[in-house]
């Protein structure tokens, strides 16, 4: 069972819609959330109270094993209402973590570490001038980095602290803002998402699809820092033998230390150099509840069947939920190996092979 709480831009709750229709939510590690219901035009919070833009959304979720346990699972705002039909309207949403993304920051930062330097942009430079309702977090994040940010939208700013610091930085659902070496827990031993041929009742997963992709694969990187004054060179040689010399190079504006540029190359050459398996599965609900992972947990993914032998470690990048008019849950789980922070869409995908099948024809 879901619920659904509305709240003004200063995050105080005014309006409930329970057993919403038509509703759609998706989590990622990047902070790109959407979420959609529909309401029937005759319904009470079917007003322009309830449903103007940029009221806050809570979308609450009842632990089917128990229903004392309900929790927080998504939130964010109100983007757009459309109507559907001569009955009905849908609310589309985005994720809270977005409203960074319509505001601008003017700030120079040398040598500050980087969890600082977020809380810095988030407590000096936004919220006074008109609080997001967004609230300082936690952070374990102490690397340095130096850049002067001149009129640039809040979340390419974090961006790029990220990049330079090599830390992930997401709102959570108490509106609060982090920036952590790693977003999510290691959940490895204790959340196993297998699907193992004709071991049925044992499988966790129902359902799954396996993307083995090289187009990513470089094995020799190159990384310039600011004003390309200090360089670092990592590569793999094992790979180079295996495959041939692939190059990639990286300009780091905002990193001139470099120590810092050094721990760059090196967890690029990381992510690059093996060939990257990403699954995308659907798990068997009654095996593992939407309660036991979350964004950015490391999980354990076995896959057994025909040609695959696949038990790996990867990180949780994003949930799709589909819920029924019974309350019946569609769950898609993006999973990749560490290093990854989003995979493309099946429609980007596509548009890639078809863009490769192209050029080989002509």
């Amino acid at each position: 069972m879901y619920t659904i709480d509305i709240l003004n831009k200063n995050n105080t709750a005014f309006s409930k819609i329970l057993n919403p229709q038509g509703l759609n939510f998706k989590l990622t590690l990047t902070g790109k959330d959407t979420a959609k219901f529909n309401l029937p035009l005759t319904h009470p919070r079917a007003d322009a109270e309830n449903l103007k833009k940029h009221n806050r959304i809570v979308i609450n979720r009842v632990n089917p094993k128990d229903r004392t346990d309900v929790r927080r699972i998504w939130v964010g705002y109100i983007e757009a209402v459309r109507i559907v039909d001569d009955n009905n309207l849908e609310v589309g949403c985005k994720g809270v973590y977005q409203l960074f993304d319509k505001r601008v920051v003017t700030r120079s930062f040398t040598n500050w570490q980087g969890g600082l330097a977020v809380f810095e942009i988030l407590n000096v430079k936004l919220n006074p001038t008109d609080d997001t309702g967004i609230t300082q977090g936690d952070t374990d994040v102490t690397d340095i980095f130096s850049h002067d940010f001149f009129q640039m939208q809040a979340s390419k700013a974090f961006e790029k602290i990220e990049e330079a610091t090599l830390c992930e930085i997401l709102t959570d659902t108490d509106f609060k803002l982090n920036c952590k070496k790693q977003i999510g827990e290691d959940k490895s031993s204790s959340v196993i998402f297998r699907f193992i041929r004709n071991l049925q009742n044992a499988n966790s997963i129902d359902g799954f699809t396996l993307l083995q992709e090289g187009k990513e694969l470089f094995n020799k990187i190159v990384c310039y820092g600011k004003n390309n004054l200090i360089t670092a060179v990592r590569q793999d040689n094992a790979s180079i033998a295996e495959f041939g010399l692939l190059e990639k190079v990286r300009y780091f504006t905002e990193i001139e230390d470099q120590n810092t540029l050094n721990k760059n190359a090196e967890a690029l050459l990381a992510f690059h150099k093996p060939i990257k398996e990403i699954p995308s599965i659907s798990p068997n609900k009654t095996k593992i509840d939407l309660f036991e992972y979350g964004i950015g947990d490391r999980v354990r993914v076995i896959i057994k069947h025909g040609i695959l032998d696949f038990d790996q470690i990867h990180r949780i990048l994003s949930i799709t939920v589909t819920v029924g008019r019974n309350n019946e849950e569609s769950i898609n789980i993006e999973i990749a190996q560490e290093g990854t922070k989003s995979v493309k869409s099946d429609e980007e995908q596509l548009a890639e092979l078809a863009q490769r099948v192209e050029e080989l024809e002509s």
